[in-house]
């Protein structure tokens, strides 16, 4: 019920969750969609970066750790290559011996003090590679003095969003076939729904 022009009065009953979907400052529900809404809660997280040199042959390795009870979602994993042809293949039940160095994977709100539960890492032991979920080709390309010459591989994506399994390792490797040594970068984005019910 409204009382007076720039005031909105909640129902007495309505609980802390139902009041999250109004908006204060505009007087109205919240109308932004639904990652927008969790990067305000603090609940995403990035891990970007670039890797100056991947040799012909080579292969990086991104190990995704998945502690119990949580469910990452993995939203973006995008690559941009120097040259192609570069495999990128996503991995299910990975075993490992050691796990690598950690990925820095802020919070994309950064006024909150959540930090993720899922821990990256790069250049993992692996014993186990486990089984393949996904998997991206980018394209051959060749260096050239040709205005239109595709040098370059631009917003490799592999899939759509994936809802990760709790108490899991995945890994996502990026094999260099392209005939020279490549540089990449990556943008990994995910975030962890924590809301309390």
């Amino acid at each position: 019920m409204s009382h007076g022009k720039n005031f909105v009065s909640l129902p007495s009953g309505l609980g802390g969750e139902a009041r999250k979907l109004l908006d204060y400052h505009q007087h109205a529900v919240t109308a932004i969609d639904s990652l927008h809404r969790l990067v305000h809660d603090g609940m995403v997280f990035n891990a970007t970066g670039k890797v100056a040199t991947l040799a012909n042959g080579a292969t990086d390795v991104f190990l995704m750790s998945v502690p119990a009870g949580v469910y990452p979602h993995m939203n973006r994993a995008t690559f941009n290559f120097g040259l192609g042809d570069v495999d990128v293949v996503t991995r299910k039940d990975v075993v490992t011996s050691a796990d690598g160095a950690v990925v820095a994977a802020p919070n994309t709100n950064q006024n909150s003090s959540n930090t993720a539960q899922m821990v990256l890492t790069s250049a993992p032991t692996i014993t186990d590679a486990g089984t393949v979920l996904h998997t991206t080709w980018a394209t051959p390309t060749a260096t050239g003095t040709g205005i239109h010459t595709n040098t370059g591989i631009s917003g490799v994506t592999p899939g759509e969003e994936w809802v990760m399994e709790a108490n899991t390792k995945y890994s996502m490797s990026i094999t260099n076939n392209s005939g020279s040594t490549i540089a990449y970068s990556y943008d990994l984005l995910f975030y962890e729904v924590s809301y309390v019910e």
